[in-house]
């Protein structure tokens, strides 16, 4: 009941701020200043929440619905335009007015079934990141084997460790199992070991998972609409002067945590696959994970490749380096003036300088209780 009441009061005040935007003019002095920026959208899954199918991963997916929703408030506002455009405006090439790119992280089949044909109604160009080993072997990413082993192994609860750390995860509503399984997805993450490495470690969950669920997704794959991935002559044919694909590395790899064999490794053999498999040259890549480092840039321009994007919010004025362009991910529901506050970059901005003022009064509030304390203590009695 608590949760129902605060996620009401949350709805209130979106809409209240929503209102105060749009009639403001602040999200149109917004856009009007940043005209000259380039917007990277980021998008991963696309499917239908009504897919017969027996689950629904817990990360939230972006409908096709809700997809065509976005594009149509965008499409008369920005000019949407390929990755190697863009590339050209930030180091002012071409021209750079409410320039907008669409990407798709990961590969899943769903991308090309379901997202690309409402890309197409609007004519619009896209490119799909893909990661060239899991599209060699269709083996699924650790965190979709994981979601779907939790969800079928239908437990209870269930402790467990990854190395040092504990946690437990909490099946008996589909609320709590995603709150369970989004921390064992930050604990995973945050053992600060190579991605590799870390699976290693969540090896006997999975397993032990699997063994409750007693089906496995990588026996799957191949009919999954939620985490399938494209073939290579799938991709090949979904390939066209409006549709390009790009490197996601070769396994999906937290770059920035990588030694600089790997990420070479990394780079240059996804690239090379990319190339042999659909006969046209790969210039982009987008960072798993957003992992990024110099490093990882420097690197990146010695494989060739002529753009990189993250996952660091924001967008991208003329003279942005396109070895590190920022992106926006796209929101999975939201009204229309939700979805142009937080893909022209208003809201994500707004939420940066909110919490750099929490940040910067933080401390001056810990310093003032200090001196009420000291003053309180210093009274005679």
């Amino acid at each position: 009941m608590l949760r129902k009441a605060a996620r009401f009061v949350k709805r209130l005040k979106t809409s209240g701020l929503n209102a105060t935007v749009s009639w403001s003019g602040l999200l149109w002095l917004w856009r009007y200043l940043h005209r000259d920026h380039v917007i990277v959208l980021m998008i991963h899954g696309t499917m239908d929440g009504d897919t017969p199918s027996t689950w629904r991963p817990l990360r939230d997916r972006l409908s096709p619905k809700h997809l065509d929703k976005v594009l149509r408030v965008l499409a008369p506002r920005y000019r949407f335009v390929s990755l190697d455009e863009a590339v050209a405006i930030v180091a002012r090439k071409a021209p750079s007015r409410r320039a907008m790119v669409l990407t798709f992280d990961d590969g899943y089949r769903n991308n090309i079934t379901h997202a690309i044909p409402v890309l197409q109604r609007y004519r619009m160009p896209a490119t799909i990141f893909l990661p060239t080993g899991n599209i060699d072997s269709q083996m699924p990413f650790w965190y979709d084997r994981v979601d779907y082993a939790l969800q079928h192994s239908k437990i209870q609860r269930l402790e467990y460790q990854l190395d040092s750390s504990t946690g437990v995860l909490k099946g008996k509503d589909r609320e709590r199992l995603k709150r369970s399984f989004e921390e064992l997805r930050e604990k995973a993450k945050g053992m600060g070991c190579t991605e590799e490495e870390m699976i290693r470690r969540l090896e006997p969950l999975t397993e032990e998972l699997e063994r409750r669920a007693q089906s496995k997704l990588s026996d799957k794959m191949g009919d999954d609409p939620w985490a399938g991935l494209l073939t290579w002559p799938e991709a090949r044919a979904a390939q066209s002067s409006s549709v390009r694909f790009g490197s996601h590395t070769v396994d999906h790899v937290a770059l920035g945590t990588a030694s600089r064999l790997a990420v070479c490794e990394q780079l240059a053999r996804s690239k090379e696959t990319l190339e042999r498999e659909l006969g046209t040259a790969c210039g982009h890549v987008a960072y798993p994970y957003g992992s990024f480092s110099p490093l990882v840039a420097e690197v990146t321009r010695s494989c060739g490749y002529s753009a990189g994007v993250t996952t660091e919010e924001g967008t991208n004025p003329p003279g942005t380096d396109p070895i590190a362009l920022r992106r926006l991910n796209v929101p999975v529901s939201g009204s229309e003036t939700e979805i142009l506050a937080n893909l022209s970059g208003f809201y994500p901005a707004l939420w940066r300088m909110r919490d750099r003022l929490h940040l910067w009064l933080r401390p001056r509030a810990g310093v003032a209780a200090a001196r009420k304390t000291s003053a309180v203590r210093e009274l005679p009695q």
